[in-house]
């Protein structure tokens, strides 16, 4: 347990920064403690009043809770790796609202998760959950809160006020909150930050050794926010996301990747371009039948290029990242292909496996004459499984997960483009007790982008 709070306190402590918004109003202090309790009981209530089993607490859970070792829970990979982040940006975005900054706002996180599982579940606390609704909390919770900023409209500003206003509640729900009890910041800066954002629309097939080939269509998304650290910078000035939805028939799939700078420096070469070294916050899932993984990651990188993605993409683009996994998560094959086979067990039975690692980025982007450019992107991931959180029927070791995609864009213009994608992932699971598994797929996809910003 030392080992976890260690962790997070590093956290609390890279991220430590001056206020990320200035306000003319005092940043009301309850907000950082009525949020997460608000958040809490607005997720718990509607289950314990439906009768779900672990929202029926007493107060002999709360004692036992309180004098007991935590365990590794086994939850539902969504359920911990993307339900336990969106719940965690909740109190987030609600601190943020409130006019307080990044290291303050993940306090507020910080609180929410650990009454959450102290007192909000029959189940005994779960280390992971602690982790992942608070890193990944944090990350999640200050994008959505940017962008919803970003979107929502200006005081004043009569055109598409409705639209602007549901669009920034989708966005941060708790931001919305926090902008209704506490009143509008007075600081509008965070609408003027440089922001990218394409979405395509792609069709392909994934080749799986021994499989007929199976289509699927997929919409991705690219986002990139602010350009360079300038004087004041705070946690998230800079930070880029690319998330997607697909599926076929049978099969769905999504992906989350980002990456956000919480500390960093420009670094001038000798053609003026900035380079930019820091210490990023990273937030990662793959969610769909064919590879389960997830990480929540804090490092270093470098990203070289930006502004050349804003000048419409007519210059080179390199960035490198090298991080520890705080908490990730990978299916554990056997068991993963036992439930396929003959159906999942009726008691819950985690078919996934958990540790901590390490994790490579690295992307380019090369033009190739006026309008066409080349793109290569790669995510490796090494796990090394808690021997004290190996699912029942699973073995301790360790996981590699390697993502290569290649692909090929040809602008239009500046809005319309055309690409053509080759992605390539390969797992290796090496078990102590039970036979090692390998397995690789193949993909192509052909689509068209739009910028919309």
């Amino acid at each position: 347990m030392r080992r976890i709070f260690g962790l997070t306190l590093l956290l609390v402590f890279i991220s430590a920064a001056p206020r990320a918004e200035s306000s003319d109003r005092e940043s009301p202090a309850d907000v950082l403690y009525l949020g997460p309790l608000f958040w809490n009981a607005l997720v718990w209530y509607p289950q314990m009043a439906a009768g779900v089993e672990f929202a029926q607490v007493t107060p002999e859970d709360w004692k036992e809770h309180l004098t007991h070792p935590w365990v590794w829970d086994n939850d539902e990979f969504s359920v911990n790796q993307i339900g336990h982040p969106y719940q965690g940006s909740l109190p987030y975005t609600t601190s943020r609202a409130g006019g307080w900054d990044f290291s303050a706002s993940l306090s507020s996180v910080l609180l929410g998760s650990l009454t959450w599982e102290l007192f909000m579940e029959n189940e005994t606390p779960s280390k992971n959950d602690f982790i992942v609704t608070t890193a990944g909390g944090a990350s999640l919770g200050e994008m959505l809160f940017r962008l919803s900023e970003a979107v929502r409209p200006a005081p004043g500003d009569s055109s598409g006020v409705v639209a602007g206003n549901l669009a920034a509640g989708a966005l941060s729900p708790g931001g919305t909150l926090g902008r209704i009890v506490y009143g509008p910041s007075a600081d509008d800066s965070l609408r003027s930050v440089p922001l990218r954002i394409t979405l395509g629309s792609f069709g392909g097939v994934d080749l799986l050794p021994g499989e007929p080939a199976g289509g699927m269509v997929t919409v991705p998304l690219d986002l990139r926010y602010g350009e360079r650290p300038g004087e004041g910078f705070v946690p998230f000035d800079i930070f880029s996301l690319r998330a997607g939805l697909g599926g076929d028939a049978g099969d769905f799939y999504a992906y989350f990747f980002s990456e956000g700078l919480l500390a960093g420096t420009p670094l001038y070469r000798r053609n003026g371009d900035e380079d930019i070294l820091g210490c990023f916050l990273h937030y990662d899932f793959i969610y769909n039948d064919i590879m389960n993984l997830s990480a929540n990651s804090l490092g270093i990188g470098w990203v070289s290029g930006l502004e050349n993605l804003f000048d419409g993409g007519e210059g080179a683009f390199r960035e490198l990242h090298l991080s520890l996994v705080l908490n990730g998560g990978a299916e554990c094959l056997p068991l993963k292909m036992e439930d396929l086979l003959h159906g999942e067990p009726e008691e819950e039975r985690r078919s996934y496996d958990m540790g901590v690692g390490v994790n490579f980025k690295g992307a380019c982007e090369f033009p190739l004459g006026l309008r066409a450019a080349l793109r290569v992107r790669e995510n490796y991931y090494f796990l090394y499984l808690y021997p004290s959180a190996v699912p029942e029927g699973g073995s301790a070791g360790s996981v590699h997960r390697n993502i290569l995609e290649a692909g090929l864009r040809f602008r239009v213009n500046p809005l319309w483009s055309l690409e053509g994608t080759f992605s390539w992932g390969a797992g290796l699971s090496d078990y102590s007790d039970l036979p090692d598994v390998s397995g690789r797929v193949l993909g192509f996809r052909l689509g068209i982008n739009y910028r919309v910003l």
